[in-house]
């Protein structure tokens, strides 16, 4: 709750080490291991479907399973060019079902978009989710989204 009474009515902010950590008391943020992180989860993610690629159950589907292994492989190659100076935001998300979900986060130009996408057997009403968002350079616009399948 700490964190949307900081948001107020806007649908992003950035946050300065106080107030991210007051929102957050329990974390540490290493930006550099972050980064380390994620290279390090996009090579296995590559490397797991390049695997899967080379094998013969899978070979309708070689082609576009080594496109997105090139595509994680792209990514950990990105991720480890960048500084380890990243800049959190606080974001007003929204979504249906949190537990059965998950965000997708990008980042163009400097327009951040955050879709959180969920399944459910009814629809219930969307509710706000505030998330926590590091990024490789400054925002000025947030474009929201949710949805959900049944």
């Amino acid at each position: 709750m700490r964190a949307l009474a900081l948001l107020g009515d806007k649908d992003f902010v950035d946050l300065s080490p106080s107030a991210l950590k007051a929102i957050c008391p329990r974390e540490s943020f290493d930006t550099q291991e972050m980064l380390n992180a994620q290279a390090s989860a996009a090579d296995a993610y590559a490397e797991r479907r390049e695997a899967e690629a080379a094998e013969p159950f899978f070979a309708s589907a070689r082609p576009w399973m080594l496109d997105e292994a090139r595509a994680h492989r792209e990514l950990a190659s990105y991720t480890r060019t960048l500084s380890p100076i990243l800049y959190p935001y606080l974001v007003k998300a929204q979504g249906y079902f949190e537990g059965t979900g998950g965000f997708i986060v990008t980042l163009k130009a400097r327009r951040l978009s955050v879709s959180h996408g969920s399944l459910g057997r009814v629809t219930p009403p969307i509710h706000e989710i505030p998330v926590v968002v590091f990024v490789e350079r400054q925002i000025d616009a947030v474009a929201i989204s949710a949805g959900i399948a049944e």
